[in-house]
C-alpha cells in the first residue's frame, strides 16, 4: 500500500528572504508506493 510521510507542523516567519525554492530547511515529504521503492 502506498504511504505518504510528511513532516511536522511549523511556523515560519515570513520576514526570511529565500532566494531559491529550496524549503528544505523546514521538512521533507516522503512517498513510498507499492514496489517498496521511496521517492523524496
Amino acid at each position: 500500500m502506498p504511504k505518504i510521510s510528511c513532516p511536522a507542523d511549523v511556523t515560519i516567519d515570513c520576514s526570511v528572504v529565500h532566494s531559491d525554492w529550496d524549503l528544505s530547511a523546514y521538512g521533507n515529504a516522503v512517498a513510498i508506493d507499492a514496489c517498496g521503492a521511496s521517492s523524496t
